[in-house]
């Protein structure tokens, strides 16, 4: 899953990494890059993805992100 704002500055993509770890990447057009551990099983990758779209349509997409994973109860905390 990935998604770039209307206007192309933000990005949001879901992976898992080599561990099996689930991520979620936000990138502000290379400003910004945060990556936060999904606390999350398979069945929750539904509401990620909403959480997910609902958060790239928002003004302040990070802000947004985050409110949106915890809206859908969707555990993580910032990856180091």
């Amino acid at each position: 899953m990935t998604y770039h704002s209307d206007d192309g500055l933000h990005f949001l993509g879901f992976r898992t990494d080599m561990r099996g770890a689930k991520q979620v990447v936000y990138d502000n057009a290379g400003r910004q890059r945060v990556i936060l551990n999904v606390d999350a099983p398979d069945t929750l990758l539904p509401q990620i993805d909403r959480a997910m779209r609902a958060a790239v349509t928002r003004r302040n997409v990070f802000t947004a992100l985050l409110s949106e994973l915890s809206n859908h109860q969707i555990g993580f905390d910032y990856s180091e």
